[in-house]
């Protein structure tokens, strides 16, 4: 009898071990980590794919912005030709993303920061192709697009959805009045918005 209860006790001794060390491991795992895939701690020279980034420094970021699997979206949201300038840095630096969740760690932002750095700067051109990213991407679909986190209409993520029904005719309308991107939000540059309305007047071609 005694042999039986001095194993019982040592299984609950070991039981409760584990769930301690079960605890500290998902602990672990509900803040940032500094660990960026293989590396313990990242280079700024190592060359960022977009996957790569999504995997490592984005995943938390994609429960509530779910376009961001697509790359043209967050070529909206950065400057690379001031990371510093970068919508989605300068928000993941200030701990306003991911929104709910723990901050990302100091390597999450260097491998974003690196990823901006190592993109084109887009020419400011009056095409759907550069108003996409320039405008549209930057400045319009955190709030019209059906992956944002409150979606109004109209909706901006096509080519479709911008150029029919009057949208973009109220979108030039808008910009140029003030109305549009609302308060909180930066104004596209004059530059962007007279892309915008060229490209308007000349039938909102898809090109």
């Amino acid at each position: 009898m005694a042999r039986h209860s001095f194993i019982s006790r040592s299984r609950i001794v070991a039981l409760v071990a584990l769930l301690a060390i079960g605890a500290v491991v998902q602990s672990c795992d509900s803040r940032g980590t500094d660990e960026v895939g293989p590396y313990e701690t990242f280079s700024p020279n190592t060359q960022v794919s977009y996957p790569m980034l999504q995997h490592f420094a984005l995943s938390s970021c994609m429960g509530c912005h779910s376009n961001f699997s697509d790359p043209n979206v967050i070529a909206g949201l950065i400057d690379p030709s001031n990371p510093d300038d970068s919508t989605l840095l300068q928000k993941v630096e200030d701990g306003e993303m991911p929104k709910g969740g723990p901050p990302l760690s100091e390597n999450q932002i260097a491998m974003i920061r690196a990823y901006i750095s190592q993109q084109q700067e887009i020419k400011i051109e009056p095409t759907w192709s550069s108003l996409k990213i320039v405008l549209i991407n930057r400045s319009c679909i955190t709030c019209h697009s059906q992956g944002a986190v409150k979606p109004k209409k109209p909706y901006m993520d096509t080519y479709e959805e911008v150029a029919n029904n009057g949208v973009a005719d109220d979108m030039a309308e808008k910009m140029q009045l003030g109305k549009m991107p609302p308060k909180g939000h930066a104004p596209p540059s004059s530059e962007i918005l007279k892309a915008f309305i060229d490209w308007d007047m000349a039938g909102a071609p898809q090109n």
